[in-house]
């Protein structure tokens, strides 16, 4: 996928770049400074000068995305007034390029935006963050918003809480960034809100449990892409099942063959869409041959990458 990262050259987002490479994504990082370039280069992802709080137009510097993250903000010591240009319009601005771009939203926004609390400033923020993901949630998006905890600098731990609500905690931005990692590519977190802090769940079984608690009506949770397979004992005994999948870009648009079961692939415009075609097949198939106690054919040792593919872990729940 092709992300763009708004608010490139801060604390999470220089975190989140190298986690994302590493997954095989091309990373945008938007800053405001040109002197920010070299830092959000050494983190992996690619500079791109846009001030979101100017009348540029991201889609101009930015022809097409897969996915956005909105870890944008005015930041300490900023007053009133930048909260509401960069925090809420700067997210309505990429609402607008996402709209264009057909693309998904990640929105980090805070826990409780809607509960007045602090001082005026403070107030100001949270009024931004809530007016910002009332405009995403109404938006016709494929949207995702994660509120986290109090951020703190402390090294990630892997453990988390993540639910609908949860009480006001702290987190560290690495930890967050993690989870983000996990959730911009699953097509089932599609439309849904979580509060994210410390807790003393690893990041892959919390966000597994999330997903499954509570979907909206309507949404498919057996769609659940991530990076590495559970183990069942790990979310409520529920069977997962590692689907690898090849991907390649091309100018035509995107193809995904399914590597470790065989005869299932798909070409379509985009990643998103060549992935949902993909993985229901994948689940299909295994499920009925899970429930027949038939041994599953896995391909192994996998087949080698072709030219321009890279390797996708998504780990299906039955």
């Amino acid at each position: 996928m092709r992300i763009v990262v708004a608010g490139g050259h801060g604390q999470i987002a220089r975190r989140l770049h190298p986690l994302l490479t590493a997954r095989g994504h091309e990373v945008l990082g938007l800053i405001r400074d040109p002197r920010q370039a070299d830092a959000v280069s050494a983190a992996g992802a690619t500079p791109v000068v846009c001030d979101l709080e100017s009348d540029q137009s991201v889609v101009d510097v930015v022809p097409s995305a897969d996915a956005i993250v909105f870890a944008a903000g005015a930041g300490p010591g900023s007053g009133e007034a930048r909260k509401t240009t960069m925090d809420r319009d700067g997210a309505l601005k990429l609402i607008d390029a996402a709209r264009t771009w057909d693309a998904r939203y990640l929105m980090i926004s805070a826990m409780q935006a809607e509960v007045p609390r602090g001082d005026e400033v403070f107030q100001a923020y949270l009024r931004a963050k809530a007016e910002a993901d009332a405009a995403l949630r109404k938006s016709g998006l494929d949207y995702l918003i994660l509120r986290p905890g109090r951020l703190v600098n402390e090294p990630p731990t892997g453990q988390i809480a993540l639910a609908e609500e949860l009480p006001r905690q702290e987190i560290s931005r690495g930890d967050v960034a993690v989870v983000i990692a996990e959730l911009i590519d699953l097509p089932a977190a599609k439309g849904r809100q979580f509060d994210v802090t410390q807790g003393d769940t690893p990041v892959k079984v919390a966000v597994a449990s999330a997903i499954q608690a509570k979907a909206p009506v309507g949404q498919d949770t057996t769609q659940s892409p991530a990076l590495h397979a559970l183990a069942a004992s790990e979310a409520d005994e529920v069977p997962v099942f590692t689907c690898i999948v090849y991907v390649a870009h091309d100018e035509q648009g995107v193809s995904a063959r399914v590597a470790n079961l065989e005869g299932i692939e798909h070409r379509a415009t985009g990643e998103r869409e060549a992935l949902s075609k993909v993985i229901p097949r994948f689940k299909q198939r295994v499920a009925e041959l899970h429930a027949s106690n038939t041994e599953i054919p896995w391909i192994d040792p996998l087949p080698p990458l072709r030219s321009g593919e890279q390797q996708r872990f998504v780990p299906v729940h039955l």
